[in-house]
């Protein structure tokens, strides 16, 4: 599993997304 240097959590009204970067910016699943 890639390190993850930067998550952001994003919160709507009726759901939530988690977005998450590794060091190298790429977006990765958590």
């Amino acid at each position: 599993m890639e390190n993850i240097a930067l998550i952001g959590i994003d919160l709507g009204k009726n759901s939530f997304h988690i977005h998450c970067q590794d060091h190298h910016w790429k977006a990765v699943l958590p």
